[in-house]
């Protein structure tokens, strides 16, 4: 185990990689927070190989070994991928630095910015100043991208997610109920859902939780498909109102869209993932049954001996490289080469006087305790 931790530590600190020479060529800056100045902790008071990534300077270790293994893919290319990484966190003055270095900068053609939030607009300044295309992984929010024609943002924003269950799950009912559920008025979700059901004219009830009881039974049909969207992350009330929940399923037929963030929740056991017709939304999924993702898994773990999970952004790494390299060596309008990602569905939209935001959203069925997506 202490060997895989050398080998890690060794990958973040390589910074430039230099593959195949050609006449075709990209540059492309790597921003990651890799705490470099930060103190890495005593070996010896790490007892697994997930206490590792719980450490901030390998928080993003799986999305540059992901990223390492989609560069490989072009040395045998005719094309020349030039690599630089540098450490970016939370320090405006170090970010700066490295943008203000001419040299450094010179070349550079496409820039991917896992890093904190707060810094991001500094960066795509920057690259709109200079003609460079910016990529935003992680970030919910649309002020870098609403005016800034080079920025790409990869999270799809919050309207999708009533306009995906408009048409993936609902013509799946002919007699259906929506049900919002919540626990607080001031959630900004609560308020898109609402505003689309209003604008399409879909009929929903508003159901506010109540701790200490199982209140939405009160609003439950027993001759309608009871859809409800849950929009409340509060752990307590959570396994409350799941376990209350559970044991009224069998009396009302139910469908359930919850936030994806409760899949984090270990008490959330057998009985809530046994309950018909569970549902979430998600950026990024893994068919585990997908012989490319089946490969890919492999090979991860034979070249790092490190697991391959979406939580470690193993797979977000990979996809977003070659995804964002071929979209440059090959032009986006050669569909021939162009890469078809794992776990992302891209369909970018141009705002009118800015970038480009993906609006391709993935609704995942749980069903026998397996996770299959609604096409």
């Amino acid at each position: 185990m202490k060997k895989g931790f050398l080998v890690i530590l060794s990958l973040i600190l390589s910074i430039q990689i230099t593959l195949a020479q050609t006449h075709k060529e990209i540059t492309i800056l790597y921003l990651l927070p890799l705490h470099l100045d930060e103190t890495i902790p005593d070996i010896s008071t790490i007892e697994s190989d997930m206490d590792i990534y719980e450490i901030p300077s390998f928080e993003m270790i799986g999305f540059w070994e992901g990223a390492k293994l989609a560069l490989q893919t072009y040395e045998d290319s005719p094309y020349k991928v030039n690599v630089i990484v540098r450490d970016v966190t939370t320090d405006e003055q170090k970010l700066k630095s490295i943008l203000n270095d001419a040299a450094l900068m010179k070349d550079v053609d496409l820039i991917i910015g896992p890093f904190y939030g707060a810094l991001f607009p500094i960066a795509a300044s920057y690259a709109q100043d200079h003609n460079i295309t910016i990529i935003n992984p992680f970030s919910t929010r649309t002020d870098f991208v609403s005016e800034n024609p080079s920025v790409y943002k990869l999270v799809p924003p919050l309207t999708t997610r009533p306009e995906t269950l408009h048409k993936k799950m609902f013509p799946n009912y002919s007699n259906y109920q929506v049900i919002l559920w919540y626990d607080q008025e001031n959630i900004t979700e609560l308020g898109v859902y609402e505003n689309y059901f209003k604008e399409n004219k879909i009929p929903y009830i508003l159901s506010k939780l109540q701790p200490e009881t199982f209140s939405l039974k009160l609003e439950l049909e027993p001759s309608m498909q009871n859809v409800i969207i849950a929009l409340f992350q509060n752990r307590t009330n959570i396994i409350n109102q799941m376990r209350l929940f559970s044991g009224i399923q069998n009396q009302f037929p139910c469908s359930l869209v919850f936030p994806e963030e409760w899949l984090n929740i270990s008490s959330l056991d057998d009985d809530f993932y046994s309950i018909p017709n569970l549902f979430y939304l998600t950026n990024c999924f893994v068919d585990l049954n997908n012989t490319t993702i089946i490969d890919y898994k492999n090979h991860y773990v034979e070249t790092y001996q490190s697991p391959c999970q979406l939580e470690r952004y193993s797979f977000q790494g990979y996809d977003i490289t070659k995804y964002f390299i071929d979209q440059y060596l090959y032009g986006s309008q050669d569909k021939t080469n162009s890469y078809t990602p794992m776990v992302y569905k891209f369909k970018f939209k141009q705002w009118t006087k800015g970038g480009f935001e993906n609006e391709k959203i993935r609704l995942i069925h749980i069903e026998n305790f397996e996770k299959k997506e609604v096409d």
